[in-house]
């Protein structure tokens, strides 16, 4: 959901964060604003949960592991950027419709689909080979 321009105005810092554990603590909140406001977040995480736990299962290597780990942060960055373009998109437009804000979403929504789909080729490139002999096995 886009800021409420008319939101109380205490608290609004609009001044650079000058200590690491402020600009830690801000960025931790925006990472509980979209799990909170987001599905899509919430289901990348979930997820990407599931791929950590079937790692886990199957004890893959380190160099699986790097592969597994990069493609689930990278799909969470990209939703989380997509998400950042929508909402500017929505306070700049008032969420009012306008050609130029659907380009920019329907672009970030690509963003995040193109690197599903790198994180579902990583996965199938780790795990049918881990998989198919479970699967040959119950069906022999």
């Amino acid at each position: 959901m886009p800021m409420d321009y008319n939101d109380k105005q205490e608290n609004k810092q609009i001044e650079k964060n000058y200590r690491f554990l402020q600009s830690l603590k801000y960025a931790i909140n925006g990472g509980k604003i979209a799990f909170v406001e987001e599905r899509n977040f919430r289901y990348h995480c979930l997820i990407g949960l599931l791929a950590v736990i079937v790692s886990i299962y199957f004890r893959i290597s380190i160099g699986e592991w790097l592969w597994i780990t990069f493609a689930i942060f990278q799909v969470l960055m990209m939703e989380m950027l997509n998400t950042i373009a929508e909402n500017l998109v929505d306070m700049y437009t008032l969420r009012n419709y306008h050609p130029l804000g659907k380009k920019v979403k329907d672009m970030g929504a690509t963003v995040v689909l193109i690197s599903s789909l790198f994180a579902m080729v990583v996965a199938a490139y780790i795990f049918i080979p881990k998989v198919w002999p479970i699967i040959q096995k119950i069906l022999n």
